[in-house]
């Protein structure tokens, strides 16, 4: 209700369980993230996924498509778009929600 789907985590799982295509994301157990360079245990990021309770979803890198980076100038970021619609039938006065009766 109201603004859940704001949560990234939320959107992913209802999309997953509704057959609606989203980006894939790591559902394994805990993982550390080591700097190249550092010692003695500096540089480590230990991460717990959010399919794991955590906070993260980790996903791995995508690009955009060359069609839409022939649009774009050189190094833009990802081009993203989250778009959800809705049926006026669902709505309170148009025949749906809330036990209406379908008059406009």
């Amino acid at each position: 209700t109201g603004y859940a789907l704001e949560d990234k985590w939320a959107f992913l799982e209802q999309a997953q369980a509704h057959d609606i295509p989203v980006t894939p994301w790591f559902d394994g157990s805990d993982f550390i993230v080591k700097h190249r360079n550092e010692e003695g245990g500096l540089g480590i990021h230990r991460y717990k996924p959010a399919s794991q309770g955590g906070d993260w979803i980790i996903q791995r890198c995508i690009e955009n498509s060359a069609e839409v980076n022939a649009l774009l100038p050189p190094s833009a970021p990802l081009s993203t778009l989250r778009l959800v619609t809705l049926s006026r039938l669902s709505l309170p006065g148009f025949g749906g929600g809330g036990g209406a009766s379908g008059e406009e």
